[in-house]
């Protein structure tokens, strides 16, 4: 390996570490630093980064998404957002599971209501999506993310696991997906 400040760093091991095992193809930026849960009942995936911030995110099977090929957004309305500001990100619009979060208007017409999975401090909202409201079909796990939220009393990362409680890894919401009859399958963390 290489040696770097005094440290070995061996090349295969970074490389291995950045790879999926399940398919070896190279981890992307959102599956190197952040965890993924997923809501069935609002069919939101909520990424947690290692510093306990989530990114939520409309996911695979969000009707949204579903008729991707026939039914296309034509705009999405964002719920007004209190500014937050300073380091301890004060000031912030309070969120609860269930929260509006958006409107979305399909081009069928129909007009389907986003609601948040988790409690915490809205931090930002993607903006780009009042612009570009084709990105959260075309790019729902990149440009197109709904929004950040910093989790309630997100003292340590416990109050971040606390945030995820009731969400499913992504393994289970997609078996859920294909066999709603299915209820044992675990959720995060066991209770």
């Amino acid at each position: 390996g290489n040696a770097r400040n005094g440290v070995s760093v061996d090349a295969n091991a970074m490389k291995l570490a950045m790879m999926d095992e399940s398919t070896d193809v190279p981890k992307t930026t959102l599956d190197q630093h952040f965890t993924r849960f997923y809501s069935i009942e609002h069919d939101i995936c909520v990424c947690r980064h290692n510093n306990g911030i989530l990114m939520l995110m409309i996911a695979e099977h969000h009707s949204v998404i579903k008729n991707l090929s026939s039914i296309a957004v034509e705009k999405i309305e964002f719920r007004d957002v209190a500014q937050v500001s300073g380091k301890r990100k004060r000031g912030g619009t309070t969120i609860q599971d269930g929260t509006k979060l958006a409107s979305v208007f399909m081009s069928d017409g129909t007009v389907i209501e986003v609601r948040s999975p988790v409690r915490g401090v809205l931090l930002e909202i993607n903006d780009a999506l009042c612009t570009k409201p084709e990105l959260i079909q075309n790019d729902p796990f990149n440009r197109g993310y709904l929004c950040t939220v910093l989790p309630m009393g997100r003292n340590d990362l416990k109050d971040a696991q606390k945030s995820c409680i009731g969400l499913i890894p992504k393994q289970d919401y997609f078996t859920r997906k294909q066999h709603p009859d299915i209820n044992s399958l675990s959720t995060f963390p066991a209770t």
